[in-house]
Formats: structure tokens, sequence, C-alpha cells
């Protein structure tokens, strides 16, 4: 039996004995009604805590243990759970592109915006840290701009950090898996001064092979080597003041992108031909400081965030066996950020039902950066001797000030009808001195760029309680993208981008049934997005890409969401969205002459994303409990470029996990992508046609998890 073969059988194996536990404990099952009713989640959407049954939007919540029991430990895994959600990224962690919605990320400012603890990372390279001690991540679908500003055209993500123990607590946790996987990790906190000091520390080793083969060095191209760290603070003082302190770090070196000729790789999947080791290394440090102030009836809450990271990366840019063109990326970012916002107290809403029934948000949020990005490009002939190696570099220091002034209020119309607006102002100025030197084009830049943005955001919506637990609502919401700046765009001068805006309309309804045993939430939305920042290939300069505004565009679709507490010991879930993103105006421009792609799909967006999936915990004996988590995951068909020549057909995704532990301990067995299906999560589409990389193959491991 080979070793593929083996594989399949484990991964088999796995998902069947994942099942059969699930059928088993449900069997034995004894009524235990206290225990029937799903668990209370609170969520920020609207800046305020809120039950996630009465916030009117569609939006997804992970727990922390719900990602504990599904061993999710990336925002690429937890997608999958997101109905309409894709994230299309590389296993080197060096590209990430959230695609909420069938709005596709380009390489550029981000679409869906991820927070961590309040601080938005405003790019990609930072969507892919690692996630230590996490409370819960919020998935917010639709435009967010009337509460969270610019580049929330799709959603926003929500990342919490874990409140602090009273106390002393001390958890370990080490997996080892195929491909060479080790991850260790240890934290550990506690309280003092009769708990009103808090602290933390927690830190991650991970190291991966990878999974892509290249036969020309002979070496695996997609490996990992990651450290990570967070420390955390707290203090609570006698005058209702709450200060958090937060500093998380990462240091990456990591593999590159992989990326090689789709159909290569449908013959041969995971074995590539470059001509070197692509490779990435990342540094991230970022503090947080926030401040609570909780008076008689106002509470001020302030947050200021701090973001150093640096990126550095080689690729090959050809693609190819042959050493044609050697890519270069160096970055660097200096970022700060300060929010300050008023709630009204919530000792004032807990005593007037119509104050809670009008509550209202009101803020600002300043940030500021300082880029530094470097391009360069190295064109090596085939006949080294003869003809000298020519190299295209740019350069572009950019400076960027934003201001959102934002507010939102709802007011009681009746006793089942409210209404809800809100709005953004948004002011943005980015400054850019940029230097491109190109001998390959004979063409070279060098200039000063400035331009302004003012744009409100605003949000209108209408929420109706057709009963106690079922709730309607209808939202209008517009959000916008600033513009920038290409660095490889000599050969066809077009330097830069305009901003890009769209305008989301959302109907829903929330239900709850059988006293909160199970919830299901349905929403359908159309956006109409206009301006559209699309990435394209440079006819003139093989490798490099840039973004024009080049593109009207709609998206339609639905999305529906199930929980239940099936027994005490068993819950379980399913998702499902369908989305018809489609282009309405566009022309490529290609060697050959001029497409008109109106009419197309969006590249890299699935039609419909579907999941479903148990999780069960059951004691056994009076010390040890059995638990087991399972899930299957579908994703539609979805096309690989923007001509739709190239498509990847429908896949299917199976994770499986079960174990055994104590009050002190867990050991855990578990396999992901069970089946070894293979897919492309990304792909670029070049001169010389599509590259892509695969997703990950089937991969299985065991984790061991102590706590005292």
């Amino acid at each position: 039996m080979n070793d593929g073969s083996v594989q399949h059988l484990f991964g088999h194996l796995v998902s069947i004995a994942c099942f059969v536990l699930v059928s088993v404990a449900s069997c034995a099952d004894r009524p235990d009604h206290s225990r029937l009713q799903l668990d209370d989640i609170i969520v920020t959407a609207d800046k305020r805590p809120e039950p996630i049954q009465l916030a009117p939007a569609s939006l997804t919540v992970l727990t922390g243990g719900s990602l504990e029991s599904a061993g999710i430990d990336s925002v690429t895994e937890a997608a999958f759970r997101v109905p309409n959600l894709f994230l299309a990224g590389n296993t080197a962690q060096s590209l990430n592109l959230l695609q909420m919605r069938g709005l596709e990320s380009s390489q550029g400012d981000p679409l869906v915006t991820v927070f961590i603890d309040d601080v938005p990372l405003l790019t990609d390279t930072m969507v892919s840290t690692d996630l230590l001690d996490i409370e819960q991540i919020e998935f917010l679908r639709g435009a967010q701009g009337a509460l969270y500003g610019r580049n929330t055209l799709g959603g926003a993500v929500k990342i919490t950090t874990r409140q602090l123990d009273q106390t002393p607590t001390l958890r370990g946790r080490f997996d080892a898996g195929e491909h060479g996987l080790r991850r260790y990790r240890l934290s550990g906190g506690g309280s003092a001064a009769d708990h009103d000091i808090g602290y933390g520390l927690g830190l991650s080793w991970l190291r991966h092979d990878g999974y892509h083969f290249n036969q020309v060095t002979g070496s695996l191209v997609d490996e990992k080597d990651s450290i990570a760290a967070l420390g955390r603070f707290r203090l609570l003082t006698q005058n209702n003041l709450d200060i958090g302190f937060t500093i998380r770090g990462q240091r990456d070196r990591n593999g590159g992108p992989v990326y090689t000729d789709v159909n290569s790789l449908r013959r041969s999947p995971f074995d590539i031909a470059l001509s070197f080791d692509p490779e990435t290394e990342r540094e991230i440090v970022a503090p947080t400081l926030a401040l609570r102030r909780f008076g008689d009836y106002v509470d001020l809450i302030a947050i200021t965030g701090l973001q150093y990271w640096s990126r550095y990366g080689e690729i090959d840019q050809d693609f190819s066996a042959p050493d044609l063109i050697r890519g270069e990326i160096d970055d660097r970012q200096f970022y700060g950020f300060q929010e300050v916002r008023l709630t009204p107290s919530e000792q004032v809403l807990d005593a007037d039902s119509s104050v809670r029934s009008a509550r209202w948000v009101a803020g600002a949020m300043l940030s500021y950066s300082l880029t530094d990005r470097g391009r360069s490009q190295l064109f090596l002939p085939p006949f080294r001797g003869l003809v000298s190696p020519i190299e295209d570099t740019a350069e572009a220091d950019i400076t960027d000030l934003n201001l959102d002034i934002f507010g939102e209020r709802s007011w009681p119309l009746t006793d089942r009808l409210s209404l809800k607006i809100g709005v953004s102002v948004s002011f943005n100025r980015e400054r850019t001195n940029i230097e491109i030197v190109s001998p390959s084009v004979q063409s070279s830049v060098e200039d000063h760029l400035d331009n302004s943005y003012v744009e409100v955001l605003p949000k209108l919506g209408l929420t109706y309680r057709l009963a106690p637990q079922i709730t309607t609502y209808v939202t209008a919401a517009r959000g916008y993208r600033p513009g920038g700046y290409n660095l490889n765009s000599v050969a066809v001068g077009n330097f830069e981008y305009e901003e890009e805006s769209s305008w989301t309309f959302e109907t829903g309804m929330k239900t709850s049934w059988f006293d909160r045993r199970i919830t299901a939430n349905f929403a359908a939305f159309y956006i109409d997005w206009s301006d559209r920042q699309v990435s394209l290939p440079n006819l003139n300069a093989p490798g490099r890409f840039f973004l024009d505004n080049a593109a009207e565009t709609t998206s339609k679709g639905v999305e529906l969401e199930i929980n239940a507490q099936v027994t005490p010991t068993i819950r379980a879930f399913t998702s499902a969205g369908y989305v018809d993103a489609r282009i309405d105006e566009f022309i490529l421009q290609t060697n050959s002459g001029a497409d008109d792609l109106s009419g197309n799909r969006l590249r890299i967006v699935p039609e419909f994303t579907w999941n479903i999936g148990i999780a069960f915990e059951r004691p056994v004996g009076e010390r040890l409990t059995l638990f087991g988590y399972t899930d299957l995951t579908a994703v539609g068909k979805y096309h690989l470029d923007l001509r739709n020549t190239d498509t990847q057909n429908d896949f299917w995704l199976a994770n499986a996990r079960f174990g055994i532990g104590a009050e002190n301990w867990k050991l855990t067995f578990w396999v992901k992508n069970a089946f070894d299906t293979e897919y492309f999560p990304i792909a670029l589409t070049t001169n010389n046609g599509i590259v892509a990389e695969n997703g990950p193959p089937q991969h299985g491991g065991v984790t061991l998890d102590c706590r005292y």
C-alpha cells in the first residue's frame, strides 16, 4: 500500500470514528434540561454589547470554545465556517485576501478589514497572525463604513482577546502531525490586589515543513517557522477606570509563494519547478492601550494602537524552472491608531427600558501611517556571458492620514418597530514620493503625488420584532476604499488609481425556537459596486501587476445559519451561502486586443459555500470526558481568471477530531482535509497564462493540552 493510500485510509477512518462516537454519545445521553439551551453570545457589531439574536445584521460568531473544539488556528481555517466568505491566500502567509459576499479584494487596501481588540489591520500582511488566547471572532457581513470607516465595503472581522483569569492559571499545548508539524504553546496569568490587577503571557512556536516540492532544488518550499508572543496587563481603579494593555509580537521565517502553471499542478499536485526556493521574512510588533471610564450617564472608551511590521520576500516571477526573472519585496510600516467613543452608561440603560431602546454611540477614529515600499525585478538573460542582467527598481515613501467621525442611534417608533441611523464622515490624505527606474522598458519616473478624499458613509436600518423570538430587519449602507499608487506600472504609465465605493442593501430574519435550543437566521443582499479596483497584468512587463478602476460590478445572494443544542452533550450547526457576483461593465486590454468581460463572474468567488458539523462532549466515568468534532464543507465552483477561461470545480473538505480528557488534560487525535481534496485557493493571471497554488492536502496529528 503506497503513502497516498495510507493517508486516504487514515482520513476515512478518523472521520468514520468521529461519526460513530457522536452517534454512540447521542444514544447514551440522559436528558438534562438545564443544559438544553444554546449559550448566550454577546456581540459588539454596533460598538456596544448586544445579544447576537437581537443584532439586526448578518454576522457569524466563533467563540474561543468553538475554535478550540474545531482545532481552528487561523483566520484562513475559520473562514470555511462562515457563509459567503473565502480567504484567498498562500501557505507561506505572504498574501491573504478576504473575499466576502463576492467583493473580491485586490492587492491594495483591504475590502474586508480585520480588527484585533478594536485596532484595524490595514494590510494583508497582518491578517495571518497567530491566534493566541482568543475570546471570539465576529464576522460582520455587508458594508460597515458608518461605524468602522474606510476599507469595510465587504465587511469586517473582529478578533477579541480572551479575558484574563482571576485565579493563577497555566496552560500548555503541544501539536505534532504530518509534514513535520510541531507547535508549542504556553500561556498563563492571574490577578492580584483583590483582582484589581490582572496579568497574562502567551508564547507560541510553530514549525512546518510545507507541502510543495521543488523538483529543481529538491526541497520543500512553503515551510513555516514562526514565533509569536502575547503580553497583557489590566488595572481596575477605584474611580471606575479600567486600563488594559496588550502587546503582540511575531517573527516568521517562511517559504515564499509557489505559483505554478495550473495545468501542471493538475497533472502532478504539489510538484513545482521553480529556479530557486522563494522565501518570506516578517516581523510584527503591536501594542494596544485600552481605557474604559464608566460614568453615571456616559461611558468613555479610548483605544490607542501602534503597529510596526516589516516584510521581505523573494519570488520566482517567471514561475518556471529557467532562472529568468527574480522579484524582491521589501516593505515596512509604522502605524498609529486612536479611537475615542461614547456610549450611554449601562446603569442608565438598566434603569430605563425606553432609553435602552434608543441606544447610541458616537466617536472618532484617527490613524497615521508611514510606509516604505520597495520592489525590484532582476531580468536574467538566457546567455549570461553575452548579455548583462537588467534590474528594475521601484521605491515609495507613503504617508497616510485618516480621520473618521462617526455616530449611530436607534429610535423606537412603536413597541415593535425601531429605526436606526448611522453615519461616518471620512477624511483621507495620502502623500507619496515615488521613484521608478525601469531599464527593461527604458523608462524612469520620479514624482510627488498627493491625493485627498472626503466621503460620507451613511447607514439606515429598520427593525421589526414579529415576536420576542423573531426579529426582522432591512438596512442600506455605503462603504468605500481610497485610491493609491502603483509601483510597477511604468510600462503603461498608470501610476494612480481612484477610490471605489459600494452600496449594500440587506434584509434578514433572526429566529429562536424551543426555548433557545435552536436558532435560525436568514439574510438576502444586493451590492452595487462602483469604480472597482482591479488587479491587472502589465502587458509590457512580465510578472508585474497594477491596480486600475476598471469595472462596475453587482453582487446578490442569500445566507442561512442554523445552530442547535440537540442534546445536553451534542451541538450541531450548519450554514449555507449563495452569491452571484458579476461584472456589469469591463473592457480588458490584452496583447491580442480588447475583451469585453461584461457579464462574467468575478474571480476566486465561490458560487456557494455550505458547512455542517457536530460537536459532542460526554462524561465517561467519574473523571474522564469523551469528546469529538467533525464538519464537512462544500465550496462551489469559481473562476481562476477574469476572462472565466479556467475554473476550480466544486470541492469538499472534511475535518474530524476526537479524544479523551480530564480536568487538567486532554488528548486529541485529528485530521484535516480527511479525503485529501485537491483545490486552488489562490491564482494569478500572468502574460503566459494562469498560475496557482494547491490548498493544504490531507494531514493529521495529535494534540496534548494541559492546564493547571
